[in-house]
This record gives structure tokens, C-alpha cells and sequence, in this order.
């Protein structure tokens, strides 16, 4: 089952996350994700990492999306009921682009990840083919990476 982990509250500090970032452990349906390649360490982590928010290059993909989500929804406000879908499909495709700057800018490293059982490098195209737009991870990073933005801004502004 779930590990629970006891914290001293007075010990978490908000700050010091958002420099450091975090471990994003993958999810298929809804279970952690674990290679089992080795009879001697059978549970290894498929995990990704997430830079601190205090990296101003994270901070301004995630403003990037977050204006292009503000504008999508202002042009879907003003817009009539025929020009909605129109809308939406602009602003679609520039908004998996600000998505996929994102995940390239907020995460820098991972563990475990095997294509074809191969070990695959870390770098910005294998990132994107892992949990790129389109793909079954695009919504677990972002969503990820947007409640670090959104925990980052909450303990930088207390």
C-alpha cells in the first residue's frame, strides 16, 4: 500500500522545494510505474524530474502557457457559438507548443525510462516521445509541473 511519510511542519519549506524541484513517479492507470529489469532490485522507479520553479526558465514556459490559455479563453468569450471551434483549433496547436517548451524547460533528468529495452538518453526528443503532446504521460507532467508553478507562486508570494 500507500507509505506514509510523517513531516515536521515546521521543517517543509516551500522555498527550498521550489529550488530544488522534485521526482515525478509515472502512473499507468492510476499505479506507479517500476522497471523490473533485475532480480536483485526488482522495484526501480520510472521517474521523471522536475526542475524548482525558482529556475526563471521554468517560470517564464509555464507564464507562456498560462497567457496562451488566458487569451484562448478571452478569444472563446468574444467569439460566437459558430466561431467557437475555430478557436479552439488555433489556439490548440499553440498551446501544445507552449505545453511542450514547458515540459522541455521544467524537467532535466529521469530514471528507468527504457524504449524497446534499451536504456533511453535523456534529452529533448526522447522527452517529447515519452511525455510529449499526444502522448499517455502529456497530462501527468503538465499537471505536475503546473501544481509546482502553482505551489511555487503560493510560498513565494506568503
Amino acid at each position: 500500500g500507500a507509505r506514509s511519510v510523517m513531516a515536521d511542519f515546521a521543517q517543509l519549506d516551500l522555498k527550498a522545494a521550489s529550488e530544488e524541484g522534485s521526482w515525478l513517479h509515472l502512473e499507468h492507470d492510476g499505479e506507479p510505474m517500476f522497471l523490473d529489469d533485475d532480480a536483485e532490485r526488482p522495484e526501480k522507479p520510472q521517474r521523471i524530474h522536475i526542475k524548482g520553479m525558482a529556475d526563471p526558465k521554468v517560470m517564464a514556459a509555464c507564464r507562456a502557457v498560462t497567457r496562451t490559455q488566458t487569451l484562448m479563453q478571452d478569444r472563446l468569450a468574444r467569439s460566437s457559438e459558430k466561431d467557437a471551434e475555430g478557436v479552439v483549433k488555433k489556439f490548440e496547436a499553440k498551446l501544445e507548443d507552449a505545453m511542450s517548451d514547458m515540459i522541455v524547460a521544467a524537467c532535466d533528468d529521469w530514471e528507468n525510462i527504457t524504449w524497446a529495452g534499451e536504456a533511453l538518453e535523456f534529452n529533448r526528443e526522447n522527452l517529447l516521445k515519452i511525455c510529449g503532446s499526444g502522448t499517455l504521460f502529456f497530462k501527468q507532467v503538465t499537471d505536475a509541473i503546473q501544481e509546482h508553478k502553482r505551489l511555487f507562486t503560493n510560498a513565494a508570494s506568503a
